[in-house]
C-alpha cells in the first residue's frame, strides 16, 4: 500500500485551519473575522521581530527612557488592540442586536441607573 505523503505546506495549512476553527467556536467568531483574527496576531509577531532585529542590527536611540524598538511596539500594539477590538464588538452587535444591557423592546433612551 502506497500512502501518500502530506507536505509541509499541507500540514501548514490544516494547522491554520484548525486555529481558525477554534477562534470561531472560542469567541463566536465568522469564519472571516476569524481568519483576521488568526493573521493580525501573526503580523502583530512579524512587526515585533521586525522591530527587535531592527535594533539588533542597528540600534534605536533611547526615547525617554524607553529603547526605541519597545516604543515602536507600543505604538503599533495600540492598533492591533483596537482591530481585535472591532472583532469583538461585531460578535456582540451580532448577539445583542438591541444593546448591551438592555432588555428587548426597551426604548434605546433608556437609562441604566
Amino acid at each position: 500500500m502506497c500512502r501518500k505523503r502530506r507536505t509541509r505546506e499541507e500540514e501548514v495549512v490544516e494547522e491554520d485551519n484548525k486555529r481558525i476553527e477554534e477562534l470561531m467556536r472560542l469567541y463566536g467568531l465568522e469564519e472571516k473575522e476569524a481568519q483576521a483574527a488568526y493573521y493580525l496576531g501573526i503580523a502583530e509577531e512579524l512587526f515585533e521581530e521586525i522591530s527587535k532585529e531592527t535594533y539588533q542590527r542597528s540600534g534605536f536611540a533611547r526615547v525617554r527612557g524607553v529603547e526605541a524598538w519597545m516604543h515602536d511596539e507600543m505604538d503599533l500594539g495600540e492598533h492591533f488592540h483596537a482591530l481585535r477590538n472591532q472583532l469583538a464588538r461585531r460578535v456582540l452587535q451580532r448577539d445583542y442586536p438591541e444593546g448591551w444591557g438592555r432588555r428587548p423592546g426597551q426604548s434605546p433612551d433608556a437609562r441604566l441607573d
